[in-house]
């Protein structure tokens, strides 16, 4: 008889388990989604961020599409530091989670892509903005916690490999109330900490103050999002990769 209740309760057990681990799946589903939607829109601001090395200045456009297969397209254009300056540059997210990236030489304006090279940009433009690509990656909801005040949600994302959950590769806290962004955390397969990208403030839901710690170097970079808004662009033509040396 023991030995039955023992089974019965075991089994209910692994039956709750999976309800809770389906709810945190379908949890993680909505908060992601409330997330990539406020992105989901025509945008222009403007980048900046001083440190040891100098003073970066840019000026980004940022146009969004649901109907093409490139989701989002964004249009960045440099006035520091002075070797930069004049220099523009494309990325194009598309929705199988690819991505292209064209900059043109500072001095020439000749047009290069440069989409298979490492460090491209000074600053990936979208390092602080979630695409639907992510929506496609195993997540859920891993942990409920208190940071920095505020209840926030631990969503977590895993590779798959023959079956088998790997990491997480990747954490994302959430404010459980709004749905902002507080932190990024990047691992290692091993679990280490790679970079933390920390969303020190908002404005408009849109996120202003942002900092990005490299763990290994030790690099720190604050960047100031100003002059953010919302709006359709008149020439589209901006958003595709071009020669500058006619203009």
């Amino acid at each position: 008889m023991n030995r039955k209740i023992i089974l019965i309760l075991f089994l209910c057990s692994i039956s709750f388990s999976f309800e809770e681990k389906e709810i945190s799946k379908s949890k993680s589903y909505e908060v992601l989604n409330a997330i990539i939607s406020n992105y989901n829109k025509n945008i222009s601001f403007t980048l900046n961020s001083i440190n040891s090395k100098g003073e970066l200045l840019m000026r980004v456009k940022m146009q969004y599409s649901k109907e093409d297969t490139v989701n989002r397209k964004f249009f960045a254009e440099f006035d520091k530091p002075q070797e930069l300056k004049g220099m523009s540059a494309w990325i194009w997210d598309y929705s199988n989670g690819n991505r292209k990236v064209w900059v043109t030489r500072p001095e020439s304006g000749k047009l290069i892509d440069v989409s298979s090279k490492q460090n491209k940009l000074p600053i990936d433009i979208s390092s602080f903005q979630l695409d639907s690509s992510i929506l496609d990656q195993v997540h859920e909801i891993s942990d409920t916690i208190k940071y920095e005040g505020t209840e926030a949600y631990i969503i977590s994302f895993y590779k798959m490999k023959k079956k088998r959950k790997i990491g997480p590769t990747m954490k994302i806290l959430v404010n459980s109330s709004d749905y902002q962004v507080l932190k990024i955390e990047k691992l290692s397969k091993k679990g280490r900490l790679i970079s933390e990208t920390f969303f020190e403030k908002y404005s408009k839901g849109f996120p202003e103050i942002i900092k990005i710690i490299d763990t290994k170097t030790k690099q720190e970079l604050t960047f100031n999002l100003m002059d953010y808004s919302e709006s359709d662009f008149d020439d589209l033509n901006i958003f595709n990769p071009s020669d500058r040396q006619s203009e």
